[in-house]
């Protein structure tokens, strides 16, 4: 009589294959980035494009700031001079690092009946990105140009449904004064819901026919475009001592800001349990590069009734 092994459970945690199967690195990194970006705007408002140099902690990012040439008259044969063209070395720190680690053991596997991936790459992400997404913001409204500031703590601007309009289109004039919006680009500005419900209460928004006046899209987290500016909302916009939000505005030029997600475990075998634990490592970093193209404006959001 042969050697009998014992009769595998289909599904249960002594399985062959259960619902960590799948829990592979490269599949959590795509998910973690999936949800991230899916949950905050703050990301969407800086410059990325340096991202990829990053590697770990402590590694640092080089960008050149150009010097401004300077136009000059000219007649026939006269003599040229040249300006010597110098440019500044900026160097980006990636001193930030966040991780979050779960273990879940191995005799609740086969009670789990939901998509694990999907659910705590969910969460993970949600958590980290909110994180990342106030270190942005502070970030930007830190290094915004001292002349681009419209309201203040003491005097913050009072807004309402009858004259955000005209206020913001004010805050678009220091942009545009400035220099710094390329032709056919609309500068961001991010609200609160309750600027965004003045916003959407305002006469110039709304026409006699109730059809929306100033164009309302739907293009990632931009929600409409108003007095000049793409409208983002977000959530992570809380008042100051006196009842005021500090709203940011301006274009990616402003901020380069990097993060890696550097790496996704998933431990099959944890040391003195019996369970399966996951984790998740990220790096990042920012700087502000063109304060002139940031802008911050302090004000209370009143609805009438």
């Amino acid at each position: 009589m042969g050697t009998q092994h014992p009769t595998r459970v289909t599904g249960s945690q002594f399985s062959a294959s259960n619902q960590y199967t799948n829990l592979v690195p490269e599949a959590w990194n795509k998910e973690l980035l999936r949800y991230f970006d899916q949950n905050h705007v703050y990301r969407e408002c800086v410059n990325t494009e340096y991202e990829g140099q990053i590697k770990g902690k402590g590694d640092t990012i080089h960008i050149r700031k150009l010097g401004r040439l300077a136009v000059s008259d000219y007649s026939r044969n006269d003599t040229i001079d040249y300006q010597d063209m110098t440019s500044t070395k900026i160097t980006i720190s990636i001193d930030q690092q966040k991780m979050w680690a779960i273990k879940i053991d191995d005799l609740d596997v086969e009670d789990m009946d939901i998509a694990i991936m999907p659910a705590y790459a969910r969460d993970g992400g949600f958590q980290i990105a909110d994180v990342i997404d106030l270190y942005v913001k502070d970030l930007m409204i830190d290094g915004a140009d001292a002349g681009n500031l419209l309201g203040s703590i003491l005097a913050p601007v009072g807004l309402t449904q009858d004259n955000i309009y005209q206020k913001l289109t004010q805050f678009y004039e220091k942009f545009v004064t400035k220099r710094v919006i390329k032709g056919g680009e609309s500068p961001f500005l991010v609200l609160s819901p309750e600027a965004v419900t003045l916003m959407k209460n305002a006469p110039e928004f709304i026409l006699k026919s109730t059809a929306p006046a100033d164009k309302i899209i739907r293009s990632g987290d931009t929600i409409a475009n108003f007095a000049g500016f793409d409208i983002k909302i977000s959530t992570n916009l809380t008042k100051n001592t006196a009842g005021a939000f500090e709203f940011l505005a301006g274009t990616k030029l402003g901020c380069t800001f990097g993060m890696k997600v550097n790496k996704i475990q998933k431990i099959d075998v944890l040391h003195n349990y019996y369970a399966s634990a996951i984790r998740a490592l990220y790096y990042y970093g920012g700087q502000v590069i063109y304060p002139e193209c940031l802008g911050v404006m302090t004000a209370t959001c009143t609805l009438a009734t």
